[in-house]
């Protein structure tokens, strides 16, 4: 029985349970079973009201938190993380504003499915590249008052993305839903459809492999040598040959204080890397000496090795000089990053342990550096050659 008697002076009681919870309540007031019955139909009916409205303030409270997780919300929570982990935030602040130009700021984080995806792949396969270039003026003697022989004009030159740079633009999305998806306490997002087991990214055939060739570095130095850049840029030449002698990322090398290096020990600790973990790259007494001789010769007081008086902090990037060196060396298809495959390149002609390899350039797989460590191909036609004069055996 739901309602019942009970003690010495049988007052009436109900106790029933509604929706896997028991209820329980002694009616003082409650004269005969049909009033306890009527209590107990009340007490049921407050609780159902009291579950719908828990229900609307459950369902409210979902409909709020899907209205927060915009992608404007989702691009703050990237861009803090960008700024917090990684050592050149930059890159990706250029990076969410193809989010927010193809979408919008408003666009729903849960509204951005695999079809959604595809068509945002499809709008960026193209894109108009801002160019400029110089013609003959052709009012020049013809009007009067014009003496400009030449003029500049602009034009948009149709380009088409690699796979890989749209492979990259998915990434930074897929981490951006994830940390949307990690803020959601109420579980409300749909899984990524970036990481579903049916997503395929695009294939990447475009893998740039590149090593210096010894007289493309002799060629270097000797444009080393040159005026402009021994007054102007005089820093450029440790650059080159600490990035050539250690195989350490842009970033890492022109942010290197000189407390990161250990002269007594001989090893540069690289606190700013691309995977956050700092590591240790040996050096020898050679690069230490360059090192402490560029000290001396600097004319900034500065914790950096590479000082910037104008930011007031270490130089950020070097490509426009490294572009301009190259030029003047005559060697072409060649990127700055290249000297850390060059790096590479020579320790594995060396017979350094690809293990050793990838601690040295800082690889969280063996796979990524094995795309480093080819060998060119005269020094395998030399080992090759080495072998065989070196065979005792011969036919």
């Amino acid at each position: 029985m739901s309602v019942f008697q009970r003690g010495k002076k049988q007052v009436w009681c109900y106790r029933f349970t509604l929706n896997g919870v028991s209820y329980f309540e002694t009616l003082e007031n409650c004269n005969n079973e049909e009033e306890a019955r009527a209590y107990e139909l009340i007490a049921k009916k407050e609780i159902e009201n009291n579950k719908e409205e828990k229900e609307k303030q459950e369902k409210a409270k979902k409909i709020k938190n899907f209205d927060k997780f915009t992608l404007e919300y989702g691009i703050e929570k990237y861009l803090e993380y960008s700024r917090a982990k990684k050592s050149y935030p930059k890159h990706d602040e250029y990076t969410v504003e193809y989010y927010r130009n193809f979408w919008g700021n408003d666009f729903l984080i849960r509204d951005i499915t695999e079809n959604e995806i595809n068509r945002f792949i499809n709008a960026h396969r193209e894109y108009s590249l801002r160019r400029v270039k110089k013609i003959k003026n052709p009012d020049y003697k013809k009007v009067p008052g014009v003496r400009k022989q030449y003029i500049k004009v602009e034009y948009y030159e149709k380009r088409v993305r690699k796979n890989a740079t749209i492979n990259r633009f998915l990434e930074s999305l897929s981490k951006l839903i994830n940390l949307c998806k990690k803020e959601d306490k109420h579980n409300i997002l749909p899984p990524n459809p970036l990481i579903e087991d049916d997503f395929e990214y695009l294939v990447e055939d475009n893998y740039h492999v590149r090593s210096l060739a010894n007289d493309e570095e002799e060629r270097i130095a000797q444009a080393l040598q040159d005026p402009h850049f021994k007054e102007d840029v005089p820093y450029l030449s440790l650059i080159v040959a600490l990035d050539l002698m250690t195989g350490l990322r842009a970033t890492e090398l022109l942010s290197l204080k000189y407390s990161d290096i250990n002269f007594d020990s001989q090893y540069i600790e690289v606190l700013k890397t691309k995977s956050g973990k700092k590591r240790k790259v040996d050096i020898s007494t050679g690069v230490i000496e360059m090192i402490l001789r560029w000290k001396k010769a600097c004319r900034y007081n500065s914790e950096y090795l590479f000082y910037n008086p104008k930011t007031k902090t270490h130089i950020k990037s070097v490509k426009k000089t490294f572009g301009t060196l190259l030029k003047k060396a005559g060697v072409s298809s060649f990127r700055f990053h290249d000297m850390r495959h060059t790096a590479a390149t020579r320790w594995s002609e060396m017979g350094y342990e690809v293990r050793l390899i990838q601690e040295l350039l800082g690889h969280s797989s063996p796979k990524v550096t094995e795309r480093y460590t080819h060998v060119n191909k005269n020094r395998k036609q030399e080992l090759a050659n080495a072998t065989f004069n070196n065979l005792k055996i011969k036919f």
